[in-house]
């Protein structure tokens, strides 16, 4: 440099997370357990505000604007959870474009966008309809593993002698 100044480095962040609606504000609170280095980036300039109140870190912004990623730190993880189909595919290409190393967890809005977001370079893609069917199939395994495995004690338990 000319001037001898030394130009810093751009800052990091942990998570990124764009959408905040009800999806991603309970991701933001499970995140909020791990670290408090998070940026949430929504276009709800009321949400937004609302998230500042409560001492999140918080940008009001298009998620499609490029020019975006130039002026927050650099993510190690993206979230993309708007409700939006098109927001989300854009948002994704845009974000793997700007920070090809940062992991990219997107939400498909449809089953018909889940290999569009992917293609987009989305590392993972959830569709929050098959994720709640999943978890509750598994909770419903484990509570029948669970009395199963209670029955079973107290039948052993009630015998006497040796096996």
């Amino acid at each position: 440099m000319a001037d001898g100044k030394k130009k810093s480095p751009k800052p990091k962040v942990r998570y990124m997370v764009f959408g905040c609606g009800s999806i991603g504000y309970n991701v933001i609170e499970e995140l909020l357990k791990e670290t408090e280095d998070i940026i949430v980036i929504d276009s709800d300039e009321k949400r937004v505000e609302d998230l500042k109140d409560h001492k999140y870190q918080a940008v009001v912004h298009d998620m499609e604007d490029k020019k975006l990623f130039f002026e927050l730190p650099i993510p190690e993880i993206i979230f993309v959870l708007s409700s939006s189909k098109e927001a989300n595919m854009n948002a994704v290409a845009l974000a793997k474009r700007c920070h090809p190393q940062a992991f990219c967890i997107a939400r498909a809005v449809d089953l018909f966008s889940v290999d569009t977001l992917v293609e987009a370079g989305a590392d993972v893609v959830l569709y929050p309809q098959q994720v709640v069917a999943r978890s509750a199939v598994n909770h419903m395994k484990r509570l029948i593993a669970a009395r199963s495995a209670q029955q079973l004690y107290s039948l052993l338990e009630g015998m006497t002698g040796t096996l």
